[in-house]
């Protein structure tokens, strides 16, 4: 006499569970890792613009801060202006346009020091960066 009391799972069906959970896993690991590691575009931009600012200051006839701003006259004579505006950096040209050049900063100084300009800039998260640039004139 066979009782027929069926109980737990078949083999068949213990591997088909197991291959699609390693399936599953298999594609579900490099994603969360994608979500772990930390972005660096706020870093990347802030150095970004000190190469952009020591390139144009290479590139330029003249240079000098008036009140908190890089004015910068380059060999063309136009007059670009690299200031703070709210939150941002913009970059003007003879007084007009809005170049963005970085977002998000709670503090901003340009100071002048000998021949070399000394840039300070926190971020919104609290990140201090600063950079002196050397300049060849």
């Amino acid at each position: 006499m066979f009782l027929s009391h069926k109980e737990g799972f078949t083999l068949a069906e213990t591997i088909m569970t197991l291959t699609v959970l390693s399936i599953l896993l298999t594609f579900s690991l490099p994603i969360l890792k994608i979500y772990e590691s930390p972005t660096y575009t706020a870093e990347m931009s802030i150095f970004q613009y000190f190469n952009f600012i020591q390139d144009e200051i290479n590139r330029s006839r003249d240079w000098r801060i008036e009140k908190d701003t890089l004015v910068i006259i380059d060999n063309t004579d136009r007059r670009v202006t690299i200031s703070q505006y709210n939150q941002d950096i913009r970059r003007q040209v003879n007084g007009s346009g809005h170049e963005l050049l970085i977002q998000d900063l709670s503090f901003h100084l340009i100071s002048q020091k000998d021949h070399h300009l000394f840039i300070e800039l926190r971020t919104t998260e609290g990140k201090t960066y600063e950079k002196i640039i050397y300049s060849p004139k």
